[in-house]
């Protein structure tokens, strides 16, 4: 919502400049405003960078710890991906999507295995 808001009034403030200056300038800031949030990283990404310990300052330990802890149930995939959203690696909206949800639940254990 927040970037949805930002995006409106950059194109209200452009849209008070005339010529197709204006219009490129607005279409390329809007470009750069949306290609800095899309952020395309994995669930192997993630359980990779989990296993290899980037979440510890979220709390969340990594290499034996995180296996012992994700076996545990102390630790869920949804523990992970808000660790990877708070360090803004990740939209809000992953959180509700199921599949990457449960793709990122079998990395861990593929994990686990090796």
């Amino acid at each position: 919502m927040k970037r949805f808001l930002q995006i409106s009034f950059l194109l209200m403030l452009f849209s008070s400049f005339s010529g197709a200056s204006a219009i490129a300038q607005t279409k390329e800031a809007m470009n750069m405003t949306i290609a800095q949030e899309v952020i395309r990283l994995t669930p192997a990404d993630l359980a990779t960078f989990a296993y290899r310990g980037y979440f510890k300052s979220q709390g969340i330990s990594g290499y034996g710890g995180l296996i012992q802890d994700h076996s545990s149930g102390k630790v869920s995939n949804k523990d992970i991906v808000q660790a990877a959203i708070a360090m803004h690696l990740l939209p809000d909206s992953t959180l509700n999507n199921r599949g990457y949800l449960n793709a990122l639940d079998n990395q861990l254990r593929e994990i686990n295995l090796h």
